[in-house]
């Protein structure tokens, strides 16, 4: 019989990394997902839309074209909005439902506090990143849009 494998102490870096990568996969697979949803629910009104046109207008094509282009701008915009907000959505329950529990409950197992992991992360991963939007604003760098801490 083997001796049980102790798991190997993880760092702030590879912490911060793998919660930035488990939250931008959930994050993207829910908005690709909306996104597919909004343009699969808007055509069927799409579709109503051009055939009201065609008969309306007397059975023109190139209003119906002109009927569908719109349709199609219409149908992507609502995609677009439906993904915007599924993503900042996901984001947020993602983070504060999965990422942070798993973040604390490391942090505590490895002894590290909840600063010494915002200090890695904001050096490791990039201001873009998804994680980062959730670390908070170090003193060195004021919000963007000049509102106070």
């Amino acid at each position: 019989m083997q001796p049980p494998i102790e798991k190997a102490p993880i760092t702030l870096t590879n912490l911060a990394e793998s919660a930035n990568e488990k939250l931008e996969a959930a994050v993207i697979e829910a908005t690709h997902r909306a996104f597919n949803l909004g343009c699969f629910v808007g055509l069927a009104p799409a579709a109503i839309f051009a055939s009201i046109t065609f008969i309306v207008v007397g059975f023109s094509v190139i209003s119906a074209a002109i009927a569908i282009v719109l349709a199609f701008i219409g149908l992507i915009a609502f995609a677009n909005l439906a993904a915007m907000i599924t993503r900042r959505n996901t984001m947020r329950q993602k983070y504060f439902r999965e990422i942070l529990p798993e973040i604390e409950l490391t942090l505590r197992r490895q002894g590290y506090t909840s600063e010494e992991f915002e200090a890695a992360a904001r050096q490791i991963l990039p201001p873009t990143a998804m994680l980062a939007a959730f670390l908070p604003q170090h003193p060195d760098n004021p919000p963007p849009d000049g509102e106070p801490l």
